[in-house]
């Protein structure tokens, strides 16, 4: 796999050429990622975030809106991938969906458990197959050590007919394009960075169709020109998030 560096001279990622998927050069190891994510989901670091916590809450909010409002039908079951503290999941619970979540970080399911009353799932080895009609993966895939695996495993797991909703950081995005390796999605837990084919590929590759990109922003302000700049950059491809829905594709060879 022919690979050329990404984000400027010195910079810790590489871009595959073919299908432009973008990977750290070096991937911590599982108890490096441990030690990341029990220092970001403390009670200590949330508390010293609040800012970014009630920015991150109100955002996720507006994604089950959303969900609730174009994807998601009565009697729904959702799973929600990769839940964090399991805010997405009660968002979407409020609009009487039956939701569950799964959450590697013990840290993590610490924090729900004692915010929410939740026991979110440790491992996917705890999903039913077939079980679910809407998997959410909400800013998590840039973080899996091996997404085709997780994906394919998460087919399964979805009713027939059932479709998958995933977003990330954009590395086409404006803010990419100008800061390169310094740009703020660069994180040392963002283990691979997608631009739109890049995403799609995977999922075709993992067994989903019709996949498309979603114009939908999350935004926490109703001041109207900060609206007017996001859906001009969605509009143009250069927005910072993608948004991308797909449906499991039942087939020979998946």
């Amino acid at each position: 796999m022919a690979t050329r560096p990404w984000g400027g001279s010195g910079a810790a990622y590489r871009e595959c050429r073919s299908c432009q998927l973008v990977t750290l050069a070096r991937i911590p190891n599982a108890d490096e990622l441990d030690r990341m994510y029990a220092d970001y989901y403390s009670e200590e670091n949330i508390a010293h975030q609040t800012t970014e916590m009630e920015s991150s809450d109100t955002a996720l909010h507006a994604h089950a809106k959303f969900l609730a409002a174009r994807v998601l039908k009565p009697g729904m079951r959702v799973l929600d991938f990769g839940a964090g503290i399991g805010t997405l999941g009660q968002a979407l619970k409020q609009y009487g969906f039956e939701t569950e979540g799964l959450e590697h970080s013990a840290g993590a399911r610490e924090t729900a458990r004692a915010r929410f009353g939740i026991e979110l799932y440790a491992t996917v080895d705890q999903l039913e197959k077939g079980r679910y009609d809407l998997i959410v993966m909400v800013e998590v895939i840039e973080h899996l050590t091996a997404p085709w695996e997780t994906l394919r495993t998460l087919r399964e797991c979805l009713a027939p007919g059932g479709r998958i909703y995933v977003t990330t950081p954009n590395r086409n995005g404006l803010q990419a394009r100008l800061h390169g390796a310094r740009w703020r999605e660069a994180k040392p837990f963002h283990l691979m960075l997608f631009n739109a084919h890049a995403l799609s590929r995977m999922l075709g590759d993992c067994g989903f169709a019709d996949t498309g990109t979603i114009r939908f922003s999350p935004l926490t302000t109703d001041a109207w020109p900060a609206r007017l700049v996001h859906r001009c950059l969605q509009a143009v491809a250069l927005y910072g998030g993608l948004r991308m829905l797909g449906t499991r594709a039942d087939g020979a060879g998946r």
